[in-house]
């Protein structure tokens, strides 16, 4: 065992002085449900000369909506963030929009020639071999490289990494090709 042999260090204490009168200050907005947060917007809305314009006049129609319907519809519901309860989310949605829309983008471009299950097989395997290698060198780079197939199919992995690109979700994604 080697002894060490330099000056003591002082003895620091990391954690910050707190004054014992010191008591948080909560803002009573921080506690309010975002349900009611909502309403108070559309109230704000409501207050303009316009009614806030169309989107305003939607959106209170939408959270009166929800409020008044007798078998609990939610507010996500009611504003289109989700479908029906249990459904998927919004942002869920959306992704899956972008990626089959970049399937079929592929699609068009790059495999004319094919369709049906044929057509399925040959995107799918474009997809998980760029997914494999291409992806994780695009992806430190934050961008594809200069070729435009590879440009599409970064666009595809991007919108959903976690994403295993299954037979069936290239099928479902090619829609009515």
């Amino acid at each position: 065992m080697i002894a060490y042999r330099g000056p003591v260090p002082a003895k620091v204490d990391a954690r910050p002085a707190v004054k014992l009168s010191a008591r948080p200050q909560f803002s009573k907005a921080v506690l309010v449900a975002p349900d009611v947060r909502l309403r108070r917007i559309a109230e704000r809305l409501g207050e303009l000369p316009d009614g806030g314009g169309e989107d305003g006049l939607w959106f209170a129609g939408a959270l009166a909506e929800a409020g008044d319907d007798p078998d609990g519809k939610t507010t996500a519901v009611a504003l289109g963030l989700l479908r029906r309860r249990g459904q998927h989310r919004f942002e869920t949605i959306i992704a899956a929009a972008e990626r089959d829309a970049g399937i079929r983008d592929l699609a068009h471009r790059y495999y004319t020639g094919l369709e049906g299950r044929s057509l399925a097989r040959a995107v799918m395997m474009a997809i998980r071999r760029y997914a494999a290698v291409g992806w994780l060198i695009d992806q430190n780079r934050n961008q594809p490289t200069s070729d435009p197939m590879r440009a599409i199919l970064y666009r595809i992995v991007a919108s959903d990494p976690e994403c295993k690109f299954s037979f069936g979700t290239v099928r479902r994604g090619l829609g009515h090709i």
